[in-house]
Formats: C-alpha cells, sequence, structure tokens
C-alpha cells in the first residue's frame, strides 16, 4: 500500500513539474513577443520624432515614399477649395466659356462690338451692334436691345462719336445721357454696364488728331456713370499693340476673348 501511495506522489509531481514547465515556456514566448513589440514602438517613436526635425520637403518625400497621399493629393484641393493651377485659370480666364456667360445679357455698340459676334466670341442672338453707328444714329439698335429685355446691359459706343462730335466731350456725354436715361426708362431691372472707349495706337494720332481726345471722353464718362448709378468698365489695361488691327483702332480675336472676359468678372456673370 505505502509502494502505491509513493508512486501516486511520484505521478503527482512529475504532473505539476509538468504543468510548471508548460507555463514556463509560454511565459517565454509571451515575455518575448511583448518585448519585440515595444522595440518596434520605440523604434516608431524614433522615426516620429525624426521626422518632426525634418523640413517639410523631406516629411513629404518620405510619406511619398510610403505610398500615403497627402490631404491635398488625396482630395485634390488644397485648404483654400482650389489647387492653385486651378486658380490661376480663373484669374486668367482660360477655362471660361464666354457666351455660357452671357445668356439673358446682351452688346450694344458700334463695330467694335460687333467683332464679338464676327469672331464668334459671342452668338449674334447677344450682340446688337453696327459698323460706323454713333449714339444719335443709334436708336434702331437700342430698340432691338431693349425688346431682348436682358437682365444686363453692357453698352459699347464712342470710337465713332469721338469723329462726329469733333472731339467735343461735353456733347458726347449729353448724348451719353440721354442714351442711358432712356434705357432707364424702358428696363427699369436691367443692370446696366457702360464701357469705356478704346484708345487707339499713337500712329494713328498723326493722321486722325481727334482720337487724342479719348482721355477726356472716358473721365466725363465715368463721371456720366457715377452720377446715373451705372457701372463703368475701364478696358485699358487689356489693351496692348499685338492686339490692334492693322488700321490701329479694332481689334484682333484675341483681345475680344479678353474684353468679354473682362465683362463677365466685372459683372459676376
Amino acid at each position: 500500500m505505502r509502494v502505491k501511495a509513493d508512486s501516486g506522489k511520484v505521478r503527482q509531481i512529475i504532473f505539476v513539474v509538468i504543468v510548471v514547465v508548460i507555463i514556463s515556456i509560454i511565459c517565454f514566448f509571451v515575455y518575448k513577443k511583448a518585448t519585440v513589440e515595444e522595440v518596434d514602438v520605440s523604434e516608431g517613436v524614433k522615426i516620429l520624432k525624426q521626422l518632426e526635425e525634418a523640413d517639410t520637403a523631406e516629411v513629404d518625400a518620405k510619406i511619398q515614399a510610403l505610398g500615403v497621399p497627402d490631404s491635398e493629393d488625396a482630395s485634390g484641393e488644397d485648404g483654400g477649395g482650389q489647387s492653385s493651377d486651378a486658380a490661376d485659370d480663373a484669374i486668367s480666364g482660360e477655362d471660361i466659356v464666354p457666351m455660357e456667360h452671357f445668356r439673358g445679357s446682351v452688346v450694344l455698340g458700334d463695330s467694335i462690338a460687333e467683332e464679338l459676334s464676327a469672331y464668334e466670341i459671342l452668338d449674334e442672338s447677344v450682340v446688337v451692334a453696327k459698323i460706323g453707328v454713333s449714339i444719335p444714329n443709334a436708336g434702331e439698335l437700342v430698340d432691338k436691345a431693349v425688346g431682348l429685355n436682358p437682365q444686363n446691359l453692357f453698352i459699347a459706343f464712342g470710337s465713332n462719336d469721338v469723329q462726329t462730335t469733333g472731339g467735343n466731350a461735353e456733347m458726347f456725354r449729353e448724348n451719353y445721357k440721354g442714351l442711358l436715361d432712356g434705357i432707364k426708362e424702358r428696363l427699369p431691372n436691367t443692370k446696366i454696364y457702360v464701357n469705356g472707349v478704346t484708345a487707339v495706337q499713337n500712329w494713328v494720332l498723326e493722321s486722325e488728331p481727334v482720337f487724342q481726345m479719348i482721355p477726356q471722353f472716358n473721365e466725363v464718362l465715368r463721371q456720366l456713370c457715377e452720377e446715373e448709378g451705372v457701372t463703368f468698365i475701364d478696358n485699358s489695361e487689356l489693351l496692348s499693340d499685338e492686339l490692334y488691327e492693322q488700321d490701329g483702332i479694332h481689334f484682333r480675336p484675341e483681345y475680344h476673348r479678353k474684353w468679354a472676359i473682362h465683362m463677365i468678372q466685372v459683372a459676376g456673370l
């Protein structure tokens, strides 16, 4: 009986030893894994500290190397809601299709305005203009423009008026005032924009000195617009020698596109 008892104790001891060994092995592997993870975390912290001390270019390079998109690339736009390239395009008007913005608007004027449709910058349906016309004989054009009942009316007279008035800026002012008063009475809800008279090239002044009065014409026109409560559009910054036609008075298609875009931007179309 004692031998059996001793034999049973031995088995119990062996069992306990086996259990202890198994537990020890398990603890060893758990500890080893935890140590490895701790090392990995430490390494990650080290890398982050290095990135904090690095300049932006280096950080971006490392991000790109990891294949992680930054916020601008991921959204396709920067914090302002528009990429810098897109903003530049908006300013320059490269992506603007003028006709899409001129629906509900009309351009009324002389040959320079007529070229907007001749060069297919704007559709004929929104351009009411005629070669050689000046304000006193524009009644038929005005009637047609009023009949279209536009939301916005852009007026562009003056080049011919400089000649027909003999350079008399005050006469030009009175003619323009009569034009504006008549249109405002017939189209009380239409926003009116008045384009300044475009300058001619210097060499034209030798044969047509009356065009020297254009700056004075624009000054009285600007003042008239303030009095009448309409918007004066100064297009002088759009002008450059390469944009003129051979006569030094009219313009190439490139100018008319710039002009149309400028009207769009001023009016917020």
